[in-house]
């Protein structure tokens, strides 16, 4: 492999580790919010389990897009076996939450992480889940963003590296005919004797 290629792999495979590594601790740190959230509002609400249910949070909202509404319906419906008002409470209060965290949480935590546009996230998110179930969900999102660094760092530069055909001048531009003059024109304005043949001299005999 030349030394360039080898340069080019090196700096991609780390740039990958990097933007995964991100993406991973972005979504490790966003479930950790959940938990702590949903330990409080079971504390103060006098909810059964609140410790067993931030775990529960921390492992279903690591889950991207799906994760932390499926939390949400799992835990107001624990919540409504102990009381109805504290599950409403806990159902309005955490959708607030959920908005919060869409908005504001999200977009900082995980812009510092991956730069994957909001619409490849949802796509890239949907074809994995769809196709491999909850770990195509999951690894979905760095596969995108590996694509997509790929393409900005090898197949975008190799494209603006190529030389453009090469194109004959316009005529128009340049001012002038290029057509090739006639030979009739040519032979009247050339200089009498140019251009002919001498005539053949007559031998006389001595």
């Amino acid at each position: 492999m030349p030394a360039r290629s080898r340069s080019l792999t090196a700096d991609l495979t780390e740039q990958i580790t990097e933007s995964v590594g991100g993406y991973l601790g972005g979504m490790v740190v966003l479930a950790f919010f959940n938990a702590v959230v949903s330990f409080i509002l079971y504390t103060v609400l006098g909810l059964p389990f609140p410790a067993l249910m931030a775990v529960v949070a921390f492992c279903l909202t690591i889950i991207p897009l799906v994760g932390t509404v499926l939390f949400w319906g799992i835990a107001s419906v624990v919540a409504l076996f102990a009381s109805p008002l504290s599950a409403l409470i806990f159902a309005v209060a955490y959708l607030v939450y959920m908005q919060l965290e869409a908005y504001v949480l999200t977009p900082k935590v995980m812009n510092k992480a991956i730069a994957v546009p909001g619409a490849l996230v949802v796509i890239g998110a949907l074809v994995g889940g769809t196709l491999m179930g909850l770990l195509g969900a999951l690894v979905a999102i760095p596969v995108t963003a590996s694509i997509l660094l790929i393409i900005k760092k090898v197949f975008i530069p190799s494209r603006m590296l190529r030389p453009e055909p090469h194109r004959l001048p316009d005529p128009a531009a340049l001012g002038g005919d290029l057509r090739m003059p006639r030979a009739g024109r040519w032979a009247r304005g050339r200089p009498r004797g140019v251009g002919r043949a001498p005539a053949p001299r007559c031998a006389h005999p001595a």
